[in-house]
């Protein structure tokens, strides 16, 4: 597969890597402007990335990675880093969406704060095997095969008790607040973080530089719809600051605000030629064996430098 080639990213180089004794050889933290760090795991095709926020003497971490390796030590040893009690109190934990690769290790910090849908209560309710999951668990799915004492049969996501939020919520770290802002299209329950103090827009999978998905149609991960995509980044476009940094949730950690207006243009070219008017765009398949049980209505995939559009094919049901 060619995310095996040219590893490690070039992209990380232009970070302040952290050095820490619970990396397990897994994952990859950096320090990013607004005092905040990056998390990567950047050895499984995901290429996730979640965030440790740093408040006055309190910290929210956003999404709790794939659950391949436990991150409780290493969030633990970056909050006494900073000064911050490790007690649960002092920690609120939140996921950008349900989807497997942001929620893995959940089950230890919970409750977990979730967008208020029907989506994310039942998953958090049952969990997810190995099998929903799909093929990410195959050995091509690892740059350097399984981490020690990693098997990949026994994977799954463990149940995990959650609290609802809402649109426009709004948490107070001490010296930021922390605004949810409802962004549905990847998936409904999908949500960004506002950081008010730092012009920092925390996307989820709403925005990164590789595949934006916009296709899914099944039980795992929901139901997407383009037209929601597109009303999600036309929102944050209007609502946000030009100076606003885009922290990303995959792939290269960050990007900022002309690629957010790079993308909704390029969302709305996409419906637009599902639509059957002339934009000069030509869908192309999506790469075999990585279908998100998706490998009966296969997607059409638009390229567009950076990141690509994957959608259903034809005309889609606006909501």
């Amino acid at each position: 597969m060619g995310w095996l080639e040219n590893y490690p990213r070039e992209y990380y180089s232009k970070y302040d890597h952290v050095e820490v004794k619970n990396s397990r050889g897994w994952f990859e933290v950096y320090r990013l402007p607004g005092d905040v760090y990056a998390i990567a795991e950047p050895q499984q095709f995901q290429e996730v990335n979640f965030f440790l926020i740093i408040g006055d003497g309190r910290a929210m971490l956003l999404d709790t990675g794939m659950g391949i390796e436990p991150i409780e030590p290493l969030i633990h040893e970056l909050l006494e880093m900073r000064g911050i009690d490790t007690t649960r109190e002092n920690l609120t934990v939140i996921n950008c969406h349900c989807h497997f690769d942001h929620t893995g290790n959940n089950y230890v910090f919970q409750p977990v704060h979730v967008y208020d849908d029907p989506l994310a209560l039942r998953i958090a309710e049952h969990g997810l095997t190995k099998e929903e999951v799909g093929g990410e668990m195959e050995d091509y799915m690892f740059q350097f095969g399984y981490p020690e004492g990693f098997d990949p049969d026994d994977y799954h996501v463990e149940p995990y008790q959650v609290i609802p939020v809402t649109d426009g919520q709004v948490f107070d770290l001490g010296n930021r607040t922390i605004r949810v802002i409802h962004t549905p299209g990847h998936c409904p329950d999908h949500l960004c973080l506002y950081d008010e103090t730092h012009h920092i827009l925390f996307t989820g999978d709403l925005l990164y530089l590789g595949a934006l998905y916009t296709h899914f149609d099944n039980p795992i991960y929901g139901t997407g719809n383009i037209y929601d995509y597109r009303d999600s980044l036309n929102r944050v476009r209007d609502e946000l600051p030009e100076d606003v940094k885009l922290y990303c949730s995959h792939n290269d950690l960050v990007t900022d605000y002309a690629k957010l207006c790079e993308v909704a243009d390029a969302m709305q070219q996409v419906i637009d030629t599902e639509e059957g008017k002339e934009t000069g765009l030509t869908a192309q398949g999506a790469a075999p064996g990585h279908d998100y049980g998706e490998a009966e209505n296969q997607p059409h995939v638009y390229q567009f430098g950076a990141f690509s559009i994957y959608c259903r094919p034809g005309l889609v049901t606006k909501t």
